[in-house]
């Protein structure tokens, strides 16, 4: 049974009495899930509750949202559509999403990728189905990359792990992704800043790669692409970076960045100049989430790394404890909550506003009690004035609050 403080939530009965069900989480808070014996359900018919399945072959996952389909001899992603957007594609033509790019010396140019893969369906679905694609790869002992697609889910997740073999020779590991969104302007996710890159940085800034916090995207006037970064934070815009020595200096830094709507996560690199070698061996794990959308919104941007980094968590718990909630829900569409602190008394919380985007905006909490105050926070970090009407949040600016319970 599933139930959020004892009672069903969205649930379906099964033949045999069980429950299945898909509740939703409110943010910042909490549902209780109940678990008793009993054999696992191997097939809930042809929909959940309405939702198609998500269903698996030997190279494609397709949930009636996305779909995604493997090139059997790469193990790259080789399409990547959306159905509700007249099935666009993705992916550039001839190329492949997470393809495995190692590069043994300076020159990118020199860089291949992984041999054979064999491609098998380790779970599939309903609720989830993944593929593992197993190859040999340049510079590794194995390339494993598994790729997984939920029921309703508006973006396919990436696992990919190398296990990296010991080279003290000058190398680099790139995962590439050649996006199909001619004209896109890339921009990256900093937490509170939307970056975009040639016109937001200052001069002298690094062009060949980029940090990224949370999350990076590709986008024109109709639709993108946003990757979000858990285990990688460098990022390589249009092309790999070029190592070579330039007349006699160690290599040349572009001076712009590299033109084109293809991004590549940096893995790792022993560029290092010096007078003694370096190496790096043993297993490491990157993880992704690639979502398609529309138009861009720097809104939705920065709630999908934050959902990506601040994810549900499952713990024990007791039936009679209290479920944890915020004692307000933030309206606001281009405002987001970017984080919630326990004030240092314990009867307030402290809470940061952000908007994300270039034009001014207005947000409102609405209390789940009428004793709810929210109130200005002092310079001397103390609360200030209470306000009672919408709370104007500057572009790109922030605002902190105290909300009193």
């Amino acid at each position: 049974m599933i139930d959020a403080a004892g009672e069903t939530v969205q649930s379906q009965r099964l033949g045999d009495g069980r429950l299945a069900a898909r509740v939703l989480v409110p943010a910042f808070a909490a549902i209780r899930i109940r678990c008793v014996p009993g054999p696992a359900t191997t097939y809930l018919g042809p929909t959940i509750r309405g939702n198609p399945p998500v269903v698996a072959t030997k190279t494609s996952l397709d949930n009636g949202l996305l779909r995604v389909e493997v090139d059997p001899k790469t193990g790259d992603i080789r399409s990547l559509t959306r159905y509700k957007m007249s099935g666009r594609q993705f992916v550039r033509e001839g190329a492949g999403l997470n393809a495995y790019l190692y590069v043994l010396g300076r020159d990118p140019s020199a860089a291949v990728g992984p041999g054979a893969s064999t491609i098998k369906v380790i779970d599939a679905g309903p609720l989830v189905a993944t593929l593992e694609i197993s190859s040999t790869a340049p510079g590794a002992s194995r390339l494993v990359r598994r790729v997984s697609l939920a029921m309703q889910a508006d973006g396919v997740d990436i696992e990919t792990t190398i296990d990296k073999t010991l080279v003290r020779e000058k190398e680099s590991a790139h995962l590439a992704f050649p996006l199909n969104v001619p004209g896109g302007i890339v921009r990256a996710d900093l937490g509170e800043a939307v970056v975009e890159f040639e016109k937001d940085q200052l001069p002298g800034s690094c062009k060949d790669f980029v940090g990224v916090t949370s999350a990076i995207d590709v986008s024109n006037a109709q639709a993108g692409v946003t990757i979000v970064s858990l285990d990688a934070p460098l990022f390589e815009i249009g092309a790999l970076t070029d190592e070579r020595s330039v007349t006699g200096k160690p290599r040349a830094w572009r001076k712009q960045v590299a033109p084109g709507s293809d991004v590549f996560a940096y893995l790792l690199n022993n560029y290092w100049h010096t007078n003694y070698k370096a190496d790096q061996a043993g297993p490491m794990t990157f993880r992704f989430r690639v979502r398609p959308h529309g138009p861009f919104d720097p809104a939705e941007l920065r709630r999908a790394g934050g959902a990506s980094e601040q994810p549900l968590l499952a713990m024990p718990a007791a039936l009679e404890a209290p479920l944890p909630a915020l004692p307000f829900r933030l309206e606001g569409p281009t405002v987001v909550v970017s984080a919630v602190r326990p004030a240092d008394d314990g009867r307030a919380v402290i809470v940061r506003l952000y908007n994300p985007t270039a034009a001014a905006a207005s947000a409102r909490l609405l209390g789940q009690s009428p004793r709810m105050r929210v109130l200005t926070l002092g310079a001397s970090g103390t609360p200030g004035q209470p306000i009672t009407g919408p709370i104007p949040v500057p572009a790109f600016g922030t605002v902190v609050l105290v909300v009193e319970r």
